[in-house]
């Protein structure tokens, strides 16, 4: 042991003799232990109780042999006294300080019978100073090694929570494996675990060992009421061992009396009290010592951040619950509402198109070409558009959710010229009515297509549809003048299709959710540029489905370029 160990203990003196009792704790003061010196056991049983209030405790207590003589002598040797007891109680008291027991020699048989009790050494008068110092140094070290091993045991159910940390996230299981842990790391009798209801104010037991389910299923205790609720609202836990160690307040409010020794400490997350653990033990049972109260606190504050954790993984589970219940009543009214867009859709456009067959049958389109272009034109691009957005929808949701399979998607070598030059053929219409030039900057020669270094292992219907929307977003956002680039770039294993324009590109900070379903780009009150924000995202999950990428780059002259990787041939 060192110095500076030793300055951590205390040291309680009792000697009927006063100029005795202050001579031996002055020589133990010069060792460098805290000393108190008493005369009475009266004075000890007080210093004992003050020091447990504190949260001390007193490490060693020397005891004078001859207050055995005062309790009877023809009683001392069987130890059945009341007197005798009042010692029991008193090292009950104070179970984990060291006893020494100074005595003349004439009382030793009498004082022997003290061993029993735990007593650690018998030292016989006259004691030297030197003695005293030594036989004390050998009952401190015993202390400190049962401390160290008290620290060693904790290690056990600390790992024991730890491990249910990470493995019990689900709140009942958790809950229990606490209760049970703190019940065997203390040798306690009975455990509970009582959690507080927020919208009562009320703590209800949640896992128990040793208790009857009925016990458990009825218990409640306001918050502020008895020991479990006076430790739940002010956060200090208490050790009774006996009924001097409740506070006086509290007695009036208990009930079924006084457990023979008894732990209630604060379960605490960042400051707030979540419930509380109660430890019991019944006589014949060695009561709860300040090492198991330390072992407690500690298992506490790990048991009370497993059970935040618990709360917090169960609250997000519910919360995924509910958005996968919200995700399939919105995939529900979408299909619904796609389904019920194109039947009329339908009927607009078949009536529309007989309108203009009629018409021009009868030779009236040809007298006014300005009116149906006017009336029956806009009609039919109009039904068109809503039976896109139609589509658009219906693909979404059948994208979204795993459909469609493997099975649906028919890989084959393509030419990826052909592919692209046919695409954009079909917008060329639409960005010269807007102004916009559209090119493929790549041409398509024929032994380049012969030798296949040009070809796609993919399904030409779903790249084609990739390709379109690509476009139509290029076209979109392009405005008047600007310019529509389509290249290929084959590299060894895939062959890149890039879809460049010269519009104002996506901001950095908005491009991770460039490929979400309903995404704009514009705020929804103030855009100009029409669109459900889905093209994108279906592009993206057609393009992965044929083993290919779909991504954003930025490349100098141009505002966005959205490049589309798919596997050679």
């Amino acid at each position: 042991m060192t110095g500076t160990l030793d300055h951590r203990f205390q040291v309680l003196v009792g000697n009927s003799q006063l100029e005795i009792a202050l001579a031996r704790a002055r020589a133990l003061e010069k060792a460098g232990y805290r000393v108190k010196a008493v005369t009475t056991l009266a004075e000890v049983r007080e210093s004992i109780s003050a020091a447990s209030s504190r949260g001390s405790g007193c490490d060693v207590i020397v005891l004078d042999g001859r207050w055995v003589e005062t309790w009877g002598r023809e009683r001392a040797v069987t130890l059945q006294s009341s007197q005798e007891a009042s010692l029991a109680a008193l090292r009950e008291a104070a179970p984990e300080a060291a006893w020494l027991v100074t005595s003349p020699a004439e009382l030793l048989p009498i004082v022997v019978n003290l061993l029993r009790y735990g007593v650690a050494e018998i030292l016989l008068e006259p004691i030297a100073d030197i003695t005293l110092q030594e036989a004390v140094a050998r009952v401190v070290e015993r202390v400190w090694e049962q401390r160290e091993g008290l620290r060693l045991r904790a290690l056990v159910p600390l790992y024991q929570i730890s491990q249910a940390f990470m493995t019990d996230l689900h709140l009942d299981e958790l809950l229990q494996r606490i209760v049970e842990t703190a019940v065997a790391a203390t040798g306690a009798q009975r455990g509970s675990l009582m959690l507080i209801d927020e919208d009562r104010q009320e703590l209800t037991i949640q896992a128990a060992v040793g208790m009857p389910p009925e016990v458990m299923a009825t218990a409640r205790e306001r918050v502020g009421r008895g020991i479990a609720g006076w430790v739940a609202r002010t956060g200090v836990p208490l050790v009774i061992n006996n009924e001097g160690d409740i506070p006086p307040f509290l007695r009036s409010s208990l009930r079924g009396g006084i457990a023979h020794s008894a732990v209630c400490l604060p379960l605490a997350v960042k400051g707030k009290i979540i419930g509380v653990i109660n430890l019991t033990k019944t006589v014949g049972q060695p009561p709860f010592t300040r090492g198991d109260a330390e072992l407690l606190s500690v298992l506490a504050g790990q048991a009370a951040i497993a059970i935040e954790n618990a709360r917090l993984f169960e609250a997000m589970e519910r919360a995924y619950q509910d958005l996968r219940r919200l995700d399939e009543m919105k995939s529900e009214f979408i299909n619904v509402a796609a389904h019920e867009l194109r039947t009329p859709v339908a009927v607009v456009l078949g009536y529309a198109a007989l309108l203009a067959e009629e018409m021009s049958r009868q030779g009236v389109l040809t007298l006014d070409e300005k009116w149906a272009s006017e009336y029956i034109e806009p009609i039919i691009r109009s039904a068109r558009r809503l039976q896109e957005l139609a589509d658009n929808l219906l693909n979404l949701e059948h994208l979204s959710h795993g459909r469609p399979s493997t099975s649906e998607i028919d890989l084959a070598p393509l030419p990826a010229c052909s592919i692209v030059q046919r695409v954009a053929a079909e917008f060329q219409p639409l960005a010269q009515e807007r102004g916009i030039s559209l090119e493929v900057s790549t041409p398509c020669r024929s032994t380049e297509a012969s030798t296949g270094s040009r070809s796609l292992l993919a399904d030409e219907a779903k790249t084609i549809l990739i390709l379109r929307h690509l476009l139509s977003n290029a076209l979109k956002f392009t405005p008047s003048g600007g310019h529509v680039v389509l290249s290929i770039e084959p590299s060894e294993e895939e062959v890149v299709i890039a879809v460049a324009d010269t519009g104002p590109g996506v901001p950095p900070e908005k491009r991770r959710y460039l490929f979400q379903p309903f995404f704009q780009v514009e705020p929804s009150l103030t855009r100009r540029h029409p669109g459900l924000g889905v093209g994108l995202s279906i592009a993206k999950r057609l393009a992965e489905l044929q083993n290919g990428r779909l991504w954003l780059e930025d490349r100098p002259g141009f505002g966005a370029v959205f490049c589309l990787a798919l596997p050679r041939a």
